[in-house]
């Protein structure tokens, strides 16, 4: 019994279910929210949206720790045994962790001040930045999830896999940016003006 080869296994399964919480953990909240768009903000939201953070937030941690393990396993932190690909997920990993931070930091306290309020009557200039937040996760997790599925992917150049990051996240950041535009309602600040006006 080669239990390098188990520990191995382990490590590569506890590495997986944690990316795969923080998918689902993450599509689970964005559905949740946008099915929640056009009602107030709520405390039981609220209690949702810090509760399933924290969940992405271990799953974050959990991917570090197991990640760390196997590329001790496999280069002894020799830098130089580093592979293109691996340079590029230890990348998205990293961003997952800013944007988590950046959650915490942001977006949690912009949507706990607007308890009783609905969703779509947050301004353009606060639910653009929010927009571009929520987008920046998702991209994370499918660049995250493509990285370590794909066996295209494995087998590309520094190159190549910094160009498909690259379009990704331009093309997770343009959708974030139509739907923000989309969903928000600049009429309500004209009337409210035009009231201010007329007062």
């Amino acid at each position: 019994m080669n239990l390098a080869v188990i520990l191995t296994d382990i490590i590569v399964v506890a590495h997986r279910v944690c990316l795969a919480i923080g998918i689902g953990s993450g599509v689970a909240l964005e559905s949740r929210v946008f099915k929640a768009r056009f009602n107030e903000v709520s405390s039981t939201l609220i209690h949702e949206i810090e509760t399933t953070h924290r969940i992405i937030a271990f799953a974050v941690a959990g991917l570090w720790i197991t990640g760390l393990l196997l590329i001790y396993q496999r280069t002894g932190f020799d830098v130089a045994a580093f592979s293109d690909k691996l340079w590029v997920k230890l990348f998205i990993v990293i961003c997952l962790t800013l944007n988590a931070t950046l959650i915490s930091v942001f977006v949690l306290p912009i949507i706990k001040s607007r308890d009783g309020e609905k969703l779509l009557d947050i301004p353009l200039s606060t639910m653009m930045p929010l927009a571009l937040c929520v987008a920046f996760s998702v991209v994370c997790w499918i660049l995250a999830l493509s990285l370590g599925a794909s066996s295209f992917l494995k087998t590309q150049n520094f190159d190549f896999l910094t160009l498909f990051v690259g379009v990704v996240f331009v093309s997770g950041m343009m959708t974030a940016t139509v739907v923000a535009l989309a969903l928000s309602r600049p009429e309500r600040s004209s009337q409210s003006d035009a009231l201010t006006f007329q007062d």
